[in-house]
């Protein structure tokens, strides 16, 4: 039994074809013979090149930086990747670590982040959640000593920490050592 099913049998199978001879048959040149292909490249030969703009030329880049977060939703594992836009470091996706992913990030990749490290407004890579307007990067938890996203955090700061840790209290402003992965550097310097 055919999962395709014809409206009027033959006709329709005709006018498929000559559809498809008539797509096929836009180059009407033959193509593969010597002189087609020296007139093609006679022709690409006088052609100008575009106008580029001029290069800019990058010193002193920095490394893109996967930083663990955890998902106070789901209390699964996340990173958020942060990458250098001349100025700092600015956030720009993220994504659940997922098994396939957990081996990408060895205990070598560790480092800490440098001090000019400020954290953006960030989308948690588990449950969505993004970090509340007038806040930066995620909440520090004094329990588990982790970082975990705004996921279970009220408006008015009331923080709930993942599952397996049970946390819960009003959010403060602290500052804290962050460690964060760069692909392919061992170290633990920035």
């Amino acid at each position: 039994m055919s999962l395709i099913k014809w409206g009027g049998g033959v006709d329709d199978r005709k006018a498929l074809v000559l559809r498809a001879r008539n797509l096929l048959a836009v180059n009407k040149e033959p193509v593969g013979k010597k002189e087609t292909v020296q007139a093609d490249l006679a022709r690409r030969a006088g052609a100008p090149f575009p106008s580029l703009p001029a290069a800019s030329v990058v010193t002193n880049a920095r490394p893109v930086l996967h930083v663990p977060r955890w998902c106070s939703v789901l209390d699964e594992l996340g990173i958020a990747i942060y990458n250098w836009n001349g100025g700092g470091y600015g956030f720009t996706g993220s994504y659940a670590l997922t098994r396939q992913y957990q081996s990408q990030y060895r205990p070598e990749n560790l480092i800490a982040l440098p001090d000019d490290f400020e954290p953006d407004s960030e989308q948690c890579g588990c449950c969505g959640m993004w970090t509340p307007r007038g806040k930066a990067g995620a909440v520090w938890c004094p329990r588990c000593r982790a970082f975990v996203c705004y996921g279970n955090t009220s408006p008015s700061g009331y923080f709930v920490c993942r599952a397996s840790c049970g946390f819960e209290g009003q959010c403060t402003l602290q500052r804290h050592p962050e460690m964060g992965f760069v692909m392919g550097r061992a170290g633990r310097n920035f």
